[in-house]
């Protein structure tokens, strides 16, 4: 998958703290196969692995089939729970695993060594060696820099906060997320702390509700409403994400819906402790902004984890096999757990091209059929604003073009590869210009 992977590393490093970035995923899929082997489990058990460490309050629960994060123990005859606990105590180890991990994932995605690849492993080192607390200083001073100046809307006081910290990954999401969190109910009570009197932005999110639900102020109003608004927008993003025609789009959103989720629950956690009667306008609870936060990063780190254990097998290889051998039924129920709000591991258009794809091939009774979903691929592809030069589009045309020649469609095939050519010799140039001095 051709996806930019400095990026998608860097979205998924910047969704967990230094603690748990040093956990890669161990292969419970295989651990699973062999304890189902030597037991005597009924065919309908589902398997639930439990997971705990130390940076969590609280225990999740991951299923392989079909694949499923939850916080919430699942209850049944039916679930298997079996006990995985991982803990890490020395954090020198901690910090070295991670950069391990980290170098790991540049090489499997053959990532020559350039500024990027530098900035991204400064980025990661700055997180690891607590040297992000100064940038954290930095943060408050810009923020009550730009909340100083009258003529400021709210936009022009958040936005170069999320330019400068959140999008260019300078500060870690869970030093961020109560870090503007803050800001944001700050700008609405019109009360600021002074930067000097921040030592962790959570600490101080957290003490300034309680000290808000004994004044009289809107404070804890506000914090309701940003909570409900984070929820909201999590949910939103986690479904935008799955509606993407890129892979680039894809991790940008669920980005944004896990760090709307960590917010969402980090408010509702604090708000609980003001035991303000406004906490009861909350309109959702802490498991379920939980969930979301499970849910997003499982997406996140899917491509990670894979390139590095190979225990989750490459989606082409997954879903298409089975079609040669006439299991069309289990070819769509695994590729519809791909593309579920509870596990969006790949985008709708992502699973439907490789379903289409799949159907190609010499001899295949469905042949017509995928050529036909790829056309209309195609045709969604060109309505919207995707770069037309991209991965995901092009794979669309290779598959297209292999359609037509098993289909001896010659002229369809000649009009592809002309328009291929054309749009080919097109991105030289501009590459070209761009490239320019």
């Amino acid at each position: 998958m051709n996806e930019n992977p400095i990026k998608s590393v860097l979205y998924a490093l910047n969704t967990i703290s230094p603690k748990l970035t040093s956990q890669a995923h161990d292969s419970s899929k295989a651990w699973e196969d062999d304890y189902l082997a030597s037991h005597k489990i009924p065919e309908d058990t589902r398997i639930w692995f439990r997971y705990k460490f130390p940076a969590f309050r609280k225990s999740f629960y991951v299923s392989y089939n079909p694949p499923e994060t939850r916080f919430k123990r699942p209850s049944g005859k039916s679930n298997l729970i079996i006990k995985r606990t991982e803990t890490y105590h020395d954090k020198k180890t901690e910090n070295t695993k991670t950069l391990q991990r980290l170098q790991q994932i540049l090489d499997a995605t053959e990532i020559s060594n350039n500024d990027k690849t530098g900035s991204l492993q400064a980025s990661i080192k700055n997180t690891l060696n607590d040297e992000y607390r100064h940038l954290e200083k930095m943060f408050w001073h810009d923020a009550v820099e730009l909340a100083s100046n009258p003529h400021n809307t709210p936009d022009q006081i958040c936005w170069p906060l999320y330019q400068k910290y959140f999008l260019s990954f300078l500060l870690p999401g869970y030093v961020f997320n109560p870090a503007m969190a803050l800001v944001r109910i700050q700008m609405r009570t019109g009360k600021w702390l002074s930067p000097e009197s921040i030592r962790s932005s959570s600490s101080a999110l957290g003490g300034y509700l309680l000290e808000s639900s004994k004044n009289i102020n809107n404070a804890i109003v506000y914090a309701v409403e940003l909570g409900n608004l984070c929820y909201e927008n999590g949910n939103i993003s986690i479904k935008y994400a799955l509606n993407s025609y890129s892979m680039e789009r894809f991790y940008y959103y669920l980005f944004l819906a896990f760090h709307e989720f960590f917010t969402a629950e980090l408010l509702k956690r604090l708000l609980d402790k003001t035991k303000s009667h406004d906490v009861a306008h909350i309109r959702y609870d802490e498991f379920r902004a939980d969930e979301g936060c499970a849910c997003a990063s499982t997406g996140l780190w899917f491509q990670a984890d894979r390139r590095l254990n190979e225990q989750y097998p490459n989606p082409n290889e997954f879903l298409l096999a089975p079609f040669k051998e006439g299991r069309i039924s289990e070819v769509e129920a695994k590729a519809s757990n791909y593309c579920k709000p509870t596990n969006p591991i790949l985008p709708k258009s992502y699973v439907y091209a490789s379903l289409a794809i799949g159907k190609i091939y010499e001899d295949s009774p469905l042949l017509s059929d995928g050529v036909a979903e790829l056309e209309e691929l195609r045709n969604r592809y060109l309505e919207s604003n995707v770069d037309k030069d991209s991965y995901e589009y092009k794979r669309i045309l290779d598959g297209l073009l292999n359609g037509y020649a098993l289909s001896n469609d010659d002229l369809k095939m000649k009009k592809l590869t002309a328009e291929m050519l054309i749009s080919n010799v097109v991105s030289d140039a501009v590459r070209m210009r761009d490239t320019k001095p």
